[in-house]
């Protein structure tokens, strides 16, 4: 059977069920060791290997072979430059034969027998190299059992004879030689991959170095030559820092006059030829070289490593600085120092921003600094050269800025020269941050070039943080310090040992907790344990404190009596100069703290007065409930003319009333929903879900039916009446904002109607949000485009007719010409996010016109802006010296009699500033209540005085209008004069001043000039 390949062939081989095996000289061995006996061999046949190349082979680099199998094929090789072989191993020598034709190799070894085989043609090209052919035989070989009957029969055929011994023996000799040969070649192999690489060098040396390879050379800087032929020692003396050359030069001296003298193996620091510590792991023995034993230094370079070692041990010098360091002098003193006498560096220096000088001063240094801190000039600004460097712009950027080789810096670097001559060789400078600034910058100088760098600047990275960690530490201290000493008799300090034994408690600790100093020393703190607080709160705290950090939060105590109370406490772990740790808590007793907090709570969720929860807690319910599809019924109610009643009845019985409709309300809802006071005399219910909208007609009925009897408020019986606008969720709306507009715009249509109505919201109504809307946009329009313009109604002195004064009164003025009257923007400015803005124009304006017309202007005031400090504060300061009416509608005088009196005491330094009581008549004031309103004027509204000729009643209330305010010293001030029968009934009724169309309309600012000219 044929056997297609040499692994198919060891195969067979290995299985053993071949009765009889015709076997090479490559498998032979491994034939014999499966038990297979000799038998008999072809006469006179012998196997052949030799070297095919199909020209000269290239003069250098690497010569690629292909052959099946390196045993006894391998001595074919030994006729080229065997360290120059690469092999490639294929299935067998057709395809070998096949890669050298094609040319993808230089040569091929080749078996004779499939030599013969090739047609000549193909030879042509192919040149035998005839050197070092291997011979051998190909041998019959049996199993044991059939050994006699296989001998039997292959002797008896022609050409066969019997197999010798000594056949055998040479021919495992020469795989045995082979063995060997390819050991020594692997071993070249080895030392080939050492030589070649970049990370390991390669010195040769008896008394002289003899050779070196190129990574050597690269690692210390000189070139093969400078190398070659010179004195191992004299080589020692320049390549070996001081630290280190008498040792190695003792272990030179050993080796030359012993060539038998141990190997080396240890860490070396070499100098560079450039001036540079390499360090390298270095490894020393004896070898046979050039036929005579020389020594081999073999040496792996480990500078980052130890670079990144002695880092390492310069952040634990720190840390040992930080854990000793009370105070920031000492620590920055302490670290200066262990850092130049334990690290070796050379100089070092700490330095801090001086804001107004502009600089970085030196605060703290230690080393070698030879006025070198004298040449400084570092600035903190990023435009001048002396602050461009290290320091400076790692002030500014707070990021490490590191120089790892001061000999590499550009000349016109103002700081190079002063460093190089004091032998600065690589800096860095660290920004230490406190308090959320860069307060403190470290800079470090090394001896040597490339101490710092940019892969180690993870480890400077830890030292910054450890450093800012100290700082906040002792920083936490000094407060700890302050706070022992300041509230030693008033708070709660304890101390325990590691093992959390009390050790120490002051009177604070006994006067809140009720156990006596005695009861406490010796105990553990949980002593006082209420059982509030988790296994894991507990966990945590311990995690902290271990770990170095100080832990800060609320312990829930229980007193000796049993009463629970609330210690605020931060515990700060503390070591002692000895090592040993202790615990130091500071506490505030805020249990009141607490109480107070958990009612404030309250008053935030809640209405104080009635106890309903508040517009901001409704709102927020609301918002959670209305979700999905049921139906809700919201619904905004406001009592009808309550600020009449406050004035009537005193505010004392008003806030009685309104708890009463809190409380009615809130038994009508019961479980179905919740209320809200939602503004001083306005309810919001919220209900649902319900199961029809016929649901909300009937809940609305019931909630009507509360305000048709007379409330009881001790004898009087005070009848309420209300409005109220009703919206349903889905149907009005997906959300509580749409919905709360829909409500307001259902309520204001109920106002419409009169007392008692109550309107649901109808699609009718779209047409106010319309209206909403636009007036949004108008406002919005006007603000960024400076559109708001005033026009100017004049009044006059009713006697003589002579100009008194302006109103102003607002207008839009848009681009294209069309003017906005009040009526289409001003409810929505009055509550929007501009009226700050317009009112800041507002007065700007009034007091330019004022000052500039030398006449009262008059401007009405809305009772949100009454209550608006800052604005007062403007008015203050832009109209202190500008005569201007300040005019409030009656409604908003009798709800903030108060706010108005404060507000009349802030403005008593503007000389020029008088009160008008506006539209007086249509709100609740009786003639009685005028003694008590702090007003200067007094407008008569218009209502009044329409036809005021032709009703005698109407005529009665306003002459005792005008008689009472004229005994009261208060002017007044008639609206909506339109005729001249009304005019000359006026000057009869001797009223102070008249406004109105029959003298003249509002007017643009060049109108009120050009009268003001006519009247001069």
């Amino acid at each position: 059977e044929p056997i297609p390949d040499f692994k198919k062939e060891f195969e067979y081989i290995e299985k053993g069920d071949l009765h009889l095996y015709y076997v090479s000289p490559h498998s032979l061995r491994r034939a014999l060791d499966r038990g297979y006996k000799p038998v008999a061999k072809i006469k006179n046949q012998k196997d052949r290997y030799f070297l095919l190349t199909r020209g000269e082979l290239p003069p250098e680099g690497e010569i690629l072979v292909a052959l099946p199998f390196l045993e006894a094929a391998g001595y074919a090789l030994l006729g080229i430059d065997i360290e120059r072989v690469k092999l490639v191993f294929v299935k067998d020598y057709e395809e070998a034969l096949s890669l050298l034709k094609e040319g993808k190799v230089h040569a091929s070894v080749m078996y004779n027998e499939t030599w013969e085989e090739i047609d000549e043609k193909e030879k042509a090209n192919l040149q035998i190299v005839e050197s070092y052919i291997f011979e051998s035989s190909h041998i019959f070989l049996g199993q044991p059992q059939l050994y006699d009957k296989l001998k039997d029969a292959l002797l008896s055929l022609e050409n066969i004879e019997e197999v010798k011994e000594e056949d055998i023996k040479k021919t495992l000799r020469l795989y045995d030689e082979f063995d060997r040969l390819l050991k020594l070649w692997s071993h070249l192999n080895i030392a080939k991959a050492l030589e070649k690489s970049p990370q390991i060098g390669i010195l040769i040396y008896k008394d002289k170095i003899v050779y070196a390879n190129e990574s050597a050379c690269n690692m210390i800087g000189y070139k093969r030559e400078e190398l070659i032929g010179r004195h191992v020692l004299e080589v020692a003396e320049d390549l070996i820092t001081e630290s280190h050359r008498r040792i190695i030069k003792e272990a030179l001296e050993r080796a030359l006059q012993d060539e038998k003298a141990p190997s080396f193996y240890g860490e070396v620091p070499f100098l560079r030829r450039d001036g540079n510590t390499l360090w390298a792991l270095t490894f020393a023995d004896g070898i046979l070289y050039q036929g005579d034993y020389h020594r081999i230094a073999l040496f792996i370079d480990i500078t980052q490593r130890k670079r990144l070692e002695r880092l390492y041990s310069l952040l634990r010098k720190i840390n040992r600085v930080i854990t000793k360091s009370l105070l920031e002098e000492e620590l920055f003193e302490s670290t200066c120092k262990a850092l130049v006498e334990e690290m070796g560096l050379k100089f070092v220096w700490v330095g801090v921003p001086d804001l107004e000088g502009e600089k970085i001063k030196p605060a703290y240094h230690y080393g070698y600094e030879e006025g070198y801190l004298k040449e400084l000039n570092i600035s903190t600004r990023e435009d001048l050269p002396s602050g461009r460097g290290p320091t400076g712009t790692a002030y500014r950027e707070n990021r490490i800025m590191i120089n790892p080789d001061t000999r590499a810096l550009e000349e016109a670097a103002p700081w190079k020269g002063e460093m190089l001559k004091r032998g600065y060789l690589s800096s860095t400078a660290i920004p230490i941050r406190k308090g959320g600034k860069v307060a403190y910058i470290l800079n470090l100088y090394a001896p040597e070039p490339l101490f710092f760098a940019e892969e180690n600047r993870e480890v400077l990275e830890e030292i910054k943080e450890d450093l800012e960690f100290a700082l906040n530490r002792i920083e936490d201290m000094k407060q700890n310090i302050i706070t022992l000493k300041t509230l030693e008799n008033s708070s709660w300090i304890l101390i325990t040992d590691e093992g959390g034994k009390i050790l120490y408690s002051n009177e604070g600790v006994s006067r809140i907790s009720g156990y006596t100093k005695e009861e406490l020393l010796g105990k553990k703190p949980s002593i006082f344990k209420s059982g509030y607080h988790s296994r894991e709160f507990y966990e945590e705290l311990w995690k902290t404190l271990l770990s170095g950090k100080t832990w800060h939060g609320k312990f829930i105590n229980r007193r000796k009596d049993g009463q629970i109370c609330h210690i605020e406490q931060t515990i700060y772990p503390i070591k002692l100069p000895d090592g040993s740790p202790r615990f130091v808590s500071v506490g505030l007793d805020v249990t009141k703290e607490v109480l107070l907090s958990s009612e404030l709570e309250k008053l935030m969720l809640y209405d104080p007065l009635t106890g309903l929860l508040n517009a901001k807690s409704f709102y927020s319910k609301a918002e959670e409930s209305l979700k999905g599809d049921k139906i809700f019924f919201l619904g905004i109610i406001d009592i009808h003319n309550f600020s009449s009643i406050n004035g009537i009845y005193g505010i004392e019985i008003g806030d009685i009333l309104l708890k009463e409709v809190g409380k009615k309300l809130k038994e009508e809802v019961e479980d179905k929903g919740i209320v809200s006071r939602i503004a001083a005399d306005s309810f919001g219910i919220l209900c649902g879900p319900l199961e029809s909208e016929e649901d909300a007609i009937v809940l609305a009925e019931q909630i009507g039916r509360i305000f048709q009897s007379p409330f009881i408020v001790g004898k009087e019986q005070i009848p309420l009446s209300i409005n109220m606008g009703i919206t349903l969720y889905p149907k009005d709306g997906k959300g509580l904002k749409e919905l709360l507009e829909k409500a307001g715009l259902a309520l204001l249509e109920a106002r419409r109607y009169g007392e008692g109505e109550i309107r649901f919201f109808e699609p009718t109504l779209e047409r106010r949000i319309k209206d909403y809307l636009k007036a949004a946009e108008l406002v919005e329009k006007a603000i960024k485009n400076g559109l708001f313009i005033f026009h100017y109604q004049p009044y006059f002195r009713t006697k003589d007719l002579s100009l008194a004064g302006v109103e102003a009164l607002v207008r839009i003025k848009d681009f294209d010409g069309t003017l906005y009257s009040p009526k289409s923007f001003i409810d929505y400015l009055e509550n929007s996010r501009y009226l700050s803005s317009f009112e800041e124009w507002a007065i700007k304006e009034i007091a330019r016109r004022a000052q500039k017309w030398n006449i009262p202007v008059s401007i009405n005031i809305s009772a949100k802006t009454l209550k608006d400090e800052e604005f007062w504060d403007r008015f203050v300061k832009t109209c202190l010296r500008s005569p201007v009416n300040i005019e409030i509608t009656e409604r908003v005088f009798v709800e903030s009699s108060k706010e108005i009196l404060k507000l009349q005491e802030k403005l008593k330094i503007c000389k020029n500033i008088r009160f008008t009581l506006d539209d007086f008549g249509t709100g609740y004031s009786s003639l009685a209540q005028i003694t008590n309103l702090p007003v200067d004027l007094i407008k008569i509204d218009a209502s009044f005085i329409r036809n005021l000729q032709e009703n005698p009643k109407r005529k009665i209330i306003v002459k005792n209008v005008i008689n009472l305010s004229k005994d009261l010293g208060i002017e007044t001030l008639a609206e909506g004069v339109e005729s001249q029968e009304e005019l000359n009934l006026l000057k009869e009724l001797d009223c102070t001043y008249v406004q109105g169309f029959l003298l003249s309309k509002p007017l643009p600012e060049e109108e009120i000039e050009k009268l003001l000219r006519e009247k001069r």
